[in-house]
């Protein structure tokens, strides 16, 4: 019987990549910071410090991230086997696992990032519609 390919765009592999970020970055773990995006801002900043603002993106950054070791790695089979299943992750080699994982964690980085800038938009938009709408009274 042939197995589905498993997909890491569904919404559970996103969620507990979106979970390893959490854990790896959580104020309690790191001392400082608001919520776990924020320290990892922060971690991004640090890492690619060297790269003018102009040519970084959220996505590169979170590649500094991992490959700076800001995070576990040794969790990193862990989070794939539940996403790909551990008799795959098993079978590749630490290359492999390693790309896997720093792509993963930088398309989701990239998506918090945004899906927040969308809630400050929002909420900019309210407030400004708010104060439009006191002012004609």
């Amino acid at each position: 019987m042939a197995r589905t390919p498993v997909k890491s765009n569904t919404k559970k592999a996103k969620e507990i990549i979106r979970q390893e970020i959490r854990w790896c970055f959580a104020p309690k773990v790191r001392g400082y910071g608001k919520s776990s995006l924020d320290n990892m801002r922060a971690a991004a900043n640090s890492a690619s410090h060297d790269i003018p603002k102009w040519r970084r993106s959220n996505y590169t950054d979170a590649l500094r991230v991992v490959d700076g070791a800001y995070m576990n790695i040794a969790t990193q089979g862990d989070m794939l086997g539940k996403i790909y299943g551990k008799e795959k992750v098993e079978k590749w080699d630490g290359e492999k696992r390693h790309e896997v994982y720093r792509h993963l964690v930088a398309r989701e980085y990239d998506a918090m990032n945004r899906e927040e800038a969308v809630k400050k938009d929002k909420a900019k938009r309210a407030r400004s519609v708010k104060k439009s709408v006191s002012k004609k009274k």
